[in-house]
């Protein structure tokens, strides 16, 4: 693939982005949403809206965007690059851009989903019902056990459902430090305490699991600001011990736990084995910002 091909293909990414997240489109598209609001009678939804958006201001930090990514092709490795859509919560989210080096697998429950471009494979029969047909629990199987499934694979790149590639995912591998992942750094909040703030303002997940976790944290002594990741892409060396160490943790936790809210439960395993966040948050610390992806924020459900 020419490299200036895709360099001038995530400039025009990248400015896209700039403009979807830009303060002036957010503005806009919230004053046309509340006009189409006000249009059909529900003031009390708008008035709902804004005291959210207040709550919610005092848990988002921004920073100044930075990156780590590198452009240099990767020819010589197996690569796998793979998501899992269950219980219809995301449509299929066709790759813009394939490369040779790298196979594009979807895992999902929908006997009937169709790609042109991911090699799309049916969740087994037996998995379904380890998991109890819980389509976050599947999905979360599929997300943290990569070293169970590619064997044949040097590398792995996950992807949530909500997003779309655009451009080479392979490149990012070289992003990936000693401890063998690589993900972003949480755009907003560097707690896990102040993420549980903000999913009980924003009803994100089972309160009562979420909270019964972070009492459980607290008394483990699990510190305050200890840093948060991105897990909606994530890129892993499939032959390093302590990354796989770590997804077994982090797996094993998350099951444990019940919360299901797997950006809670890493720094907590990472504190555990004495690592920092930041040893691992290499791609960057704004995923809504990378070039090589567009996030849809509008799931089927």
């Amino acid at each position: 693939m020419n490299k200036e091909i895709i360099e001038a293909l995530e400039e025009i990414v990248k400015e896209y982005n700039a403009i979807l997240y830009s303060k002036e489109y957010r503005v806009g598209a919230k004053l046309l949403e509340f006009k189409s609001l006000i249009k059909r009678g529900k003031i009390f939804t708008i008035l709902k809206k804004i005291i959210i958006h207040n709550k919610i201001k005092k848990y988002e930090n921004g920073e100044p965007i930075k990156y780590n990514i590198q452009n240099i092709p990767v020819l010589d490795k197996k690569i796998v690059i793979y998501t899992c859509i269950t219980g219809d919560y995301d449509r299929v989210r066709e790759p813009l851009l394939k490369v040779p080096n790298c196979d594009y697998i979807l895992f999902t429950d929908n006997v009937n989903l169709k790609s042109k471009k991911w090699n799309v494979q049916v969740i087994p029969k037996e998995i379904m019902e380890q998991y109890k047909n819980n389509g976050t629990l599947l999905n979360r199987y599929y997300k943290l056990n990569p070293f169970l499934l590619f064997k044949e694979y040097d590398y792995a790149i996950y992807v949530d459902g909500s997003v779309q590639i655009v451009s080479d995912l392979s490149t990012l591998v070289h992003s990936i430090g000693p401890l063998g992942i690589a993900l972003h750094k949480h755009r907003f909040r560097h707690c896990i305490y102040d993420e549980f703030e903000a999913c009980k303002i924003l009803k994100k997940g089972n309160q009562k699991h979420l909270q019964e976790q972070i009492e459980q944290y607290k008394k483990e002594g699990f510190p305050k600001k200890y840093g948060m990741a991105e897990c909606g892409v994530i890129v892993l060396d499939l032959h390093n011990k302590m990354a796989k160490e770590i997804f077994n943790d982090w797996f094993l936790e998350l099951l444990n736990t019940s919360s299901l809210r797997d950006q809670i439960s890493l720094p907590f395993v990472l504190w555990k084995k004495n690592i920092q966040v930041e040893q691992i948050t290499t791609l960057g610390n704004n995923i809504f910002q990378n070039p090589k992806i567009i996030i849809h924020k509008n799931h089927t459900k």
